[in-house]
C-alpha cells in the first residue's frame, strides 16, 4: 500500500512535469504566431517547435512507463523476499517452541536469546510488522504476565497496527515511532519505555495498560482513546 503510494505520486509529477514542458511549448509556439505572424523567422521557429512536441512527449510517456515498470518490479521483488523472512522466521520460532522447549525455558536461556536475535533481526516494511508481531503474540510468546521473548528495541516504526487485538501484549522499550495504533486493543499492555513519538493512537483502548502520560503526550493523537484509567481522551 505504501510503496503503491509512493509509484503513483512520482509517476503523477513525471507526468505532470511533461504537460507543463509542452503547455509551454504550445504557448511559446502561440506567442510566435502572434508576435512574429509575417516573420519567416517566426515560422522557422513554430516548426522547430512543432518537431519538439511529439517527440518530447514520446519521450516523457516511455520515461514514465520505464520508471513505473522498474519500481513495480523492485516493489515485487521486495514483497518477496520480505514473504521469504516471515515464512523462514515462523519455521524457526516453531523449532524452538517444539524441538528446543522455547515456553519451557528458563529467563537467560541460549534458546531464548537465539529467538530475540531472530526476532530483532526481522526487518519487516511497514505494512508486515505487523504479521510478524501477531505471529510471536500469538505464539504466546510476549505475554505481560509471562514473556517469553523481550522485543525490547524492537523496530516497530511506522508499523501500521490498526484494529490490532493484542490485550496483555508486552511492548516494553519497543520503537513504536509514526505507528498507526488506531483502533487497536491494547488493554493491559506493557508499553513502559516504548517510544510513542508521532503514533496514532485514537481510538486505541489502553484500559490498565502501563504507559506514562509523558510518552502518551508525544503521540500524534489521543482522539477517542481509552486512557489507562479508563477514561475516554476528548
Amino acid at each position: 500500500m505504501e510503496r503503491g503510494r509512493r509509484l503513483r505520486l512520482t509517476t503523477n509529477r513525471v507526468l505532470l512535469f511533461v504537460a507543463v514542458v509542452v503547455l509551454v511549448l504550445l504557448a511559446f509556439a502561440s506567442a510566435l504566431d502572434e508576435v512574429e505572424m509575417g516573420s519567416d523567422t517566426g515560422g522557422v521557429a513554430r516548426d522547430w517547435v512543432a518537431l519538439l512536441i511529439v517527440p518530447l512527449a514520446l519521450a516523457g510517456v516511455g520515461y514514465v512507463y520505464t520508471s513505473y515498470e522498474t519500481r513495480r518490479t523492485r516493489a515485487i521483488e521486495q514483497t518477496r523476499a520480505e514473504e521469504a523472512r516471515l515464512s523462514t522466521f515462523l519455521d524457526e520460532m516453531n523449532d524452538l517452541i517444539f524441538d528446543h522447549s522455547l515456553r519451557a525455558s528458563q529467563p537467560g536461556a541460549e534458546v531464548r536469546r537465539v529467538a530475540r536475535t531472530r526476532t530483532l533481526l526481522l526487518n519487516m516494511g511497514s505494512e508486515r510488522k505487523r504479521r510478524s508481531l501477531k505471529a510471536v503474540y500469538e505464539l504466546n510468546l510476549v505475554s505481560r504476565t509471562s514473556p517469553i521473548l523481550s522485543l525490547d528495541q524492537a523496530d516497530l516504526d511506522r508499523a501500521v497496527l490498526s484494529e490490532a487485538v493484542l490485550p496483555g501484549i508486552d511492548l516494553h522499550g519497543v520503537y513504536l515511532r509514526s505507528a498507526d495504533l488506531t483502533g487497536a486493543d491494547l488493554r493491559g499492555a506493557d508499553l513502559s519505555g516504548a517510544r510513542l513519538d508521532e503514533a496514532d493512537l485514537s481510538g486505541a483502548n489502553l484500559s490498565g495498560a502501563e504507559v506514562t502520560q509523558q510518552q502518551l503526550d508525544r503521540a500524534r493523537s489521543l482522539a477517542g482513546t481509552v486512557m489507562p484509567d479508563g477514561s475516554t481522551h476528548p
